[in-house]
């Protein structure tokens, strides 16, 4: 009892627990530096993602245009849909679209089935309709985009007509993405940099790069998707780039 009261007066004695609580802290003091030691030689290398956006205007216009007849028999909605073609293709043609820039689908055909006051259809036919797609390929942008406003007065006039929205596109993509590849990668470059200063490091070469998915869209749009987007509404559209780049430190 007098030995284990001696020994414990021993670890209380101030001078011993000075002593003690010095060679922990130096302990902890230096497993802390050789773990911010080890941190630092592992990080190595700053990734971030840079990004770049132009704006460009659409030089290439595809516009689709379905004429419809509907008639008792399948020969009549056949023949009642050939003045209907004729007469969109005059409009076309008398507004400045070459006829090299229509191009005429296959005529589709299928009856109409009759359908009964509670909503369900019978195997009865009631009538028939025919269909031919037009399908508008052009360079002239401005124009089938004013046409395409104005081609509605064939329906007060009785044709029948199924008119899509224009689809507006960019052939020169290709020629657009690696300059916009080189100013997102500037862009990533730069971020870095800050990120690096307020480190203490400074940024040495390219470790990795890796591109993202190009996004096209509309003006100003907030709208992307993972697998990248390309909106055709407008024709005014901002492409961008985003690449992620890994670099090394000094």
């Amino acid at each position: 009892m007098t030995e284990t009261r001696h020994w414990t007066d021993r670890l209380l004695h101030p001078h011993h627990f000075v002593v003690g609580l010095t060679i922990l802290t130096l302990g902890l003091a230096w497993t802390g530096n050789t773990v911010v030691s080890n941190l630092r030689r592992g990080s190595d290398r700053l990734t971030v993602t840079g990004a770049s956006t132009q704006r460009v205007t659409s030089d290439r216009v595809t516009w689709r245009i379905t004429v419809n007849r509907q008639a008792a028999t399948l020969a009549a909605a056949y023949e009642a849909l050939q003045p209907d073609l004729d007469r969109t293709i005059r409009f076309l043609q008398a507004n400045g679209v070459e006829a090299a820039e229509i191009q005429r689908g296959v005529i589709n055909s299928f009856p109409i089935y009759q359908t009964l006051p509670n909503g369900s259809t019978t195997n009865e036919v009631a009538a028939y309709r025919a269909s031919q797609v037009l399908t508008i390929e052009s360079a002239e942008v401005a124009r089938i985009q004013t046409l395409s406003q104005e081609i509605g007065q064939l329906l007060t006039e009785g044709v029948n007509l199924e008119i899509a929205p224009p689809a507006y596109t960019f052939s020169k993509l290709p020629e657009y993405r690696v300059e916009l590849l080189a100013k997102a990668t500037e862009d990533a470059r730069k971020r870095a940099a800050a990120i690096a200063q307020q480190g203490g490091s400074n940024l040495a070469a390219i470790a990795s790069a890796e591109t993202g998915v190009f996004q096209i869209t509309a003006p100003n749009s907030t709208d992307v998707g993972d697998g990248g987007s390309y909106d055709t509404s407008t024709i005014e559209k901002d492409m961008t780039a985003v690449i992620s780049v890994s670099f090394r430190l000094n």
